[in-house]
């Protein structure tokens, strides 16, 4: 018999709602914006913003859903709606936890709770003792709204510098300079912005 894992008593927030009135509200702020080079600017600063607080809150969020997981024997597809992911997500996160992030390895499908634990402590995953949930509710919360703002803004950061290139004739380096972007990562997105503009 299958055995009945523990839940938080914590409400797994709605995420959809959340995703969609952050990129209405970026989307609105950018359509506000009517000169292209404050417009680029705008973009890439709410896209290098979102990127540090992803950054800034993706391992306090990773290292709580492993220690509710693994050492809390809490289930994993509640943690996993908390966390604002799916349940491969979650076990891509858990992966890269136990595994490192260069290994590409998930966790296997099924384990006993004695070996969950014991993998744990034998890969020196960081148990939470002080409100886990909590900490993975707050770090998921900034993580996925962030994620939103980056992903509304992100093609028009694209194609408003596709604009100042090719019509207004501005040099890569003349955007990167601008927007605070590397030459080598604008001229990816520029790549990008052609590409979706011939699919």
């Amino acid at each position: 018999m299958p055995r009945i894992a523990k839940r938080l008593d914590i409400q797994a927030p709605s995420y959809d709602k959340l995703r969609n009135k952050t990129e209405h509200e970026v989307r609105e702020s950018l359509g506000a914006v009517e000169r292209l080079d404050d417009l680029v600017k705008l973009a890439a600063e709410i896209v290098q913003h979102a990127d540090v607080e992803i950054a800034t809150h993706v391992d306090r969020r990773n290292q709580a859903l492993a220690s509710l997981y693994l050492y809390d024997l809490y289930e994993g597809s509640h943690l996993s709606q908390i966390a604002g992911v799916n349940k491969n997500g979650l076990r891509t996160i858990l992966g890269t936890v136990v595994y490192g992030a260069s290994a590409r390895k998930t966790l296997p499908a099924w384990m006993a709770d004695d070996d969950m634990v014991a993998l744990a402590k034998e890969i020196k995953v960081r148990r939470i003792t002080k409100e886990p949930g909590q900490q993975l509710l707050r770090a998921s919360l900034v993580i996925e709204e962030a994620k939103a703002r980056r992903k509304a803004a992100l093609p028009v950061l694209r194609n408003t510098a596709l604009k100042l290139v090719e019509e207004y004739g501005w040099k890569i380096k003349q955007v990167a300079a601008h927007t605070g972007l590397g030459g080598k990562l604008l001229s990816q997105q520029l790549k990008t912005a052609r590409k979706e503009r011939h699919s």
